[in-house]
């Protein structure tokens, strides 16, 4: 298992564990992030690996920036992905760059076949028709994350 926590931290009465390394890392890194984008929200006060009410605030004002707070960093869960990212200087903590990855892609998406609107040939052999997209292109194994969840009745 990579860097981060072992166990959930968060509100215990949601069931997170709250082990004094993984509290403690989840402090530093909270610490860290409200350094990087200097919003003082973001620091829990104390590093000290307790869980209160002021870490867990922190973390619902880390989740704000991305998703609805829980309150809750799981082991390899998307807050603790993005505190990692903020920690390691990145300010951007809304979905790490621009999109549903962690990553800025490699190819520009807003020039060339890729970019929305551009001209595309017509998969029918018609007239050239508007691209209705933006093409994104990472590599293998890139994690990709919903922007939305599509309800289906």
């Amino acid at each position: 298992m990579g860097p981060g926590v072992k166990a959930v931290v968060g509100y215990s009465k949601l069931g997170a564990a709250n082990y004094d390394y993984d509290v403690l890392l989840v402090q530093r890194l909270l610490t860290k992030a409200a350094k990087v984008v200097r919003n003082t929200r973001l620091d829990p006060g104390k590093e000290n690996g307790k869980i209160d009410s002021a870490t867990v605030e922190a973390i619902e004002a880390f989740q704000m920036n991305f998703e609805r707070p829980t309150g809750l960093v799981y082991p390899g869960g998307r807050t603790m992905c993005r505190l990692l990212n903020v920690a390691e200087g990145n300010p951007n903590i809304k979905g790490g760059y621009y999109f549903p990855c962690d990553k800025a892609p490699t190819l520009s998406f807003h020039t060339g076949m890729r970019a929305f609107s551009s001209n595309r040939p017509s998969t029918t052999g018609g007239p050239m028709r508007a691209h209705a997209g933006c093409d994104l292109y990472f590599a293998a194994g890139t994690e990709i994350y919903a922007r939305a969840i599509a309800k289906f009745w």
